[in-house]
C-alpha cells in the first residue's frame, strides 16, 4: 500500500507508524493471529498512512486495553490538528466529549439532548 500512495522511504514510515500505534514494526505471527486490539491498532496504522481529510472512526475504543485507548485518544486528537475531519462513535460518552467539538446523542435511534 505504501508504494500505491507514492511514499519515500516507506519501510521506514510503516515501521514508524507501527510503533506508534503500539504495535511492534516486525511481528512474528500473521495478521490472521492477531488479537481484535491489534487488528483494530492496525487499521489505525493504515488509516494514518494515508493522511485522510475525513476519518470515520466506529467504536475506536472497542477491545484495547486502557494504554491503546490512551494512544487511540491521542491518535485522534493529533488527527484532528492535522485539519482532518473525525466523525466518531462510541459508546464511551466521556471519551467522546473530551475529543469532540460538535457531538450528537442518540438515544432509540433519535437524536437526545446532549
Amino acid at each position: 500500500m505504501s508504494r500505491l500512495l507514492g511514499l519515500k522511504d516507506p519501510k521506514q514510515r510503516v515501521a514508524s507508524l507501527l510503533s506508534e500505534v503500539g504495535l511492534p514494526p516486525h511481528s512474528p505471527k500473521p495478521i490472521r493471529q492477531f488479537s481484535a486490539g491489534m487488528r483494530k491498532r492496525l487499521a489505525i496504522a493504515r488509516l494514518l498512512l494515508k493522511a485522510p481529510e475525513l476519518a470515520l472512526l466506529d467504536e475506536p475504543f472497542g477491545a484495547l486495553d486502557p494504554r491503546g485507548i490512551t494512544q487511540m485518544e491521542t491518535i485522534i486528537r493529533e488527527l484532528s490538528q492535522r485539519g482532518t475531519t473525525v466523525i466518531l462513535a462510541t459508546h464511551l460518552v466521556e471519551q467522546g466529549k473530551s475529543l469532540c467539538k460538535l457531538r450528537l446523542h442518540l438515544h432509540s435511534g433519535r437524536i437526545a439532548s446532549p
